[in-house]
């Protein structure tokens, strides 16, 4: 597993909701249209999801179409490496580099 600094905690600079959504549905290979139509919200609100306009999806339910969608923990999406190091993906960059 990828070796995450240890100092992020959920609300750490470059780990958020958005970021993490971002990342899981381009490493799912989900289009922002097709991932959409999977988690039933439109495109628009999805990107602001990704862009951090929205610090969280206001449907728990859509957290868990996102997970099953993007094939990732629903526990880590919500919460970040603040959930524990065995749900944070190994593709997952925190920070933009």
């Amino acid at each position: 597993m990828k070796k995450i600094d240890s100092t992020l905690a959920g609300r750490t600079e470059g780990d958020n909701f958005g970021r993490r959504m971002r990342q899981a549905r381009e490493h799912s290979g989900l289009s922002r249209k097709d991932a959409a139509a999977e988690l039933g919200i439109s495109v628009a609100q999805l990107g602001r999801i990704e862009r951090g306009s929205v610090g969280m999806v206001s449907d728990p339910s859509t957290l868990v179409r996102a997970s099953r969608a993007y094939g990732v923990s629903d526990v880590w999406l919500y919460a970040g490496s603040m959930a524990g190091m065995r749900f944070v993906p190994d593709y997952y960059m925190p920070v933009a580099a």
